[in-house]
Parts: structure tokens; C-alpha cells; sequence
């Protein structure tokens, strides 16, 4: 049986992903803050709950995992945990508390999951970072969530090029139908931000905003290996590039 593992499991595209894998045949072992009810009664479910805002307690609770469920091989690692941040405004407005706090859950939360992984020997085949245009192309009311994003877009591809015997997706995943979309769109905005009222007025489009069960198609599908061939390892793309 081939084996996955996606962190943020409970909503959004990582919820999606554990379904989807699991309808194929795949045993998914998931972790997050919130236990998935509608995935726990599948016998090919294996989950842990903890919180990667705290660091060294996550990292226990994954080798514990880890260990008792006798992860040895993952045909697919998504690196899925995110957030946006709890307000839009400029960045000299945003305290370096609240930035560290998305430091932690943006980008060490994958450190500390790959670094367990790797310690413990298990032989990953794809890891598939979720990230996002933010992280390159700057947008003013952004602030940690495109710093964040950037950071983690360089610490992908430091591990690819550290780990070559691992495929590295790192996916801008465009406008997707989640808490996250949900935040951004919902915040108040606290300064003169166009750039994302215009991300808002198109999220009100059907055509521009797509759930989460389909951008996790859209990912699964660019695992195929006909079309992995076509992406850079460890280099961030936005995958409506690779979408017909």
C-alpha cells in the first residue's frame, strides 16, 4: 500500500487531499490542530494532533508518530500548514510578535516536519510545498504572510538541492475557496490597499475562485510523472501555469 502524509489535514486543500488519496487506495497518515471527523472512521486514516506553533512540542509528537506507526516510505509528503496573519495593514504597523508567530506556522512548521522525516530514515518520493505568488510578487497590506512565503519558496529549494533523491514541488496555489481565502477577503483593511481590493473583486467571480477538492485534482494530477518532468525541482511555480 503506498503511503502519504499532509500536515494541516482538518480543512481546505488538505482535507481534500486526504480524501482524494484515501478513495485511491492510499494509506494517509495526517496531522493538524483539529481532529478531521469525516476522515477518522477510514481504516487507511492515521492521525495526530498537535499545534506547530510550538516547535519543540511538535517535533515530538511527530516522531512519536512517526515511530508508532512505522513510517518507513512516503510516495507523497504536502507540506500544507499556513496562514495568513490576523490583520492587513502596513508593515511597520505589524509587531514582530505577530511576525514570528507566522515564521513558526508558515515556515518551521515544514522544517520541523521534514527534519523528523529525514532523521528517522523514512525515504519520501515527492514533497509538495503549498505556497503562494505573495512570496515572490510584492503586494502592499501583505506584510509576514509574502515574507513568509518567501522564506519558505528558498527553504524548499535549499532542500532540494540538499536532497536530491526527493522531488520538490513548491506550488503558488492561486485563489482556492479556504479559511485562508475567507481571511484575506474578510479582514478589515487598514490602509489604501488596491492590489487586494482587487483580489477580493475577483474572488467574487465563479471562474476565478476554485474549491479546494478541485485545486487538490490539480495537484495530484501534476504528480504524475509525465507531468513532473515539466516542473523545475525545488523552484516555486504557480500551477495554473501547468493547468489546461
Amino acid at each position: 500500500m503506498k503511503n502519504a502524509f499532509i500536515s494541516g489535514v482538518s480543512t481546505g486543500i488538505g482535507l481534500s487531499l486526504a480524501k482524494q488519496l484515501l478513495a485511491q487506495g492510499y494509506r494517509v497518515h495526517g496531522v493538524s490542530r483539529r481532529e478531521p471527523a469525516e476522515l477518522i472512521a477510514d481504516s487507511n486514516f492515521r492521525f495526530c494532533a498537535l499545534d506547530f506553533a510550538d516547535s519543540d512540542a511538535a517535533a515530538q509528537a511527530l516522531t512519536c508518530f512517526i515511530e508508532r506507526e512505522k513510517i518507513s516510505h512516503l510516495s507523497k509528503l504536502f507540506l500544507n500548514v499556513g496562514q495568513f496573519g490576523k490583520r492587513i495593514a502596513p508593515l511597520h504597523k505589524v509587531s514582530v510578535a505577530d511576525l514570528e508567530e507566522m515564521v513558526r506556522v508558515n515556515v518551521w512548521s515544514h522544517k520541523v516536519l521534514l527534519d523528523c522525516l529525514l532523521a528517522q530514515k523514512v525515504v519520501i518520493q515527492d514533497a509538495v510545498f503549498s505556497s503562494s505568488i505573495a512570496g515572490v510578487r510584492a503586494r502592499a497590506g501583505n506584510s509576514g504572510y509574502a515574507i513568509t512565503k518567501a522564506a519558505l519558496n528558498m527553504m524548499a529549494k535549499l532542500y532540494a538541492i540538499e536532497n536530491p533523491e526527493i522531488r520538490f514541488l513548491v506550488l503558488g496555489l492561486c485563489s482556492v475557496d479556504t479559511f485562508l481565502s475567507e481571511t484575506i477577503g474578510s479582514l478589515p483593511l487598514e490602509g489604501d490597499f488596491p492590489d487586494i481590493i482587487k483580489l477580493r473583486e475577483r474572488a467574487q467571480d465563479a471562474r476565478y475562485l476554485v474549491s479546494a477538492d478541485k485545486r487538490a485534482a490539480d495537484i495530484l494530477g501534476l504528480l504524475d510523472p509525465a507531468q513532473l518532468d515539466k516542473i523545475p525541482n525545488g523552484d516555486f511555480v504557480e500551477i495554473r501555469t501547468f493547468l489546461a
